[in-house]
């Protein structure tokens, strides 16, 4: 096992679905899919999110507490009997992101409401999205020490050196999944806070020379514990 496989790290998902299973879409999410994942070892906790301003409607990411878990046998399992429910969200399940990242940098414990989502499908300077990532979290540092409200986390996810498995629930969906290379996570609590926050993050990375695909902002719709 690699140093990769023993760390904390993220599953996760960007997609679109077909506006005709938007009920059975929500339905199998909660009571099906969710508890189904997150029911597996080492898969610690899931959040749900959709787009208040953003290219892709829903953004889910699984914490793990290995990304190894994200290659269990157990987690094989379920991708390879997949429940006729989830044969019929994959048929109308489109512009599928799945990615297992190492958590390259963790700052704060408090999630938000809302999170500031900067993708990366080349692979950017981490070095130079660390330092960006970083500064970000300090600039929540008053002069008298408090901190500030906002924001409340920041996280830097790296893909991991892991091969994505082919499964049967992979063949289901029409279309090939992509991986994102790099994705940097900022929580926070209001929508004002979220538009403050991208308008500084941008100008960051165009002062360091990197170039996001995109830049969104979703607002959080529920977690599942396992």
């Amino acid at each position: 096992m690699t140093e990769s496989n023993v760390r904390p790290g993220v599953l996760a998902v960007w997609n679109s679905r077909d506006d005709g299973i938007a009920e059975l879409y929500e339905d199998w999410y909660i009571n099906q899919h969710f508890p189904e994942r997150v029911g597996l070892p080492g898969w610690q906790f899931g959040r749900r999110f959709e787009a208040v301003d953003a290219a892709t409607p829903f953004f889910t990411y699984y914490h793990l507490a290995t990304t190894s878990a994200a290659f269990s046998g157990a987690y094989l399992a379920r991708l390879n009997a997949p429940t006729p429910e989830t044969v019929t969200v994959m048929r109308n399940w489109a512009d599928m992101t799945r990615t297992c990242c190492d958590i390259a940098l963790e700052r704060g414990e408090t999630s938000g409401a809302l999170a500031v989502v900067a993708r990366f499908y080349t692979t950017p300077d981490m070095c130079a999205l660390t330092c960006i990532a970083e500064s970000l979290w300090m600039s929540g540092q008053r002069a008298d020490g408090l901190r500030r409200a906002w924001p409340l986390r920041v996280q830097l996810w790296q893909m991991a050196e892991m091969e994505a498995p082919q499964t049967n629930e992979r063949d289901v969906r029409s279309e090939p999944d992509r991986e994102v290379q790099a994705t940097l996570v900022v929580d926070v609590m209001r929508e004002r806070e979220a538009q403050q926050v991208r308008a500084a993050l941008s100008d960051a990375l165009v002062r360091a020379e990197l170039a996001p695909d995109y830049i969104d902002i979703y607002r959080l719709l529920g977690e599942r514990r396992s």
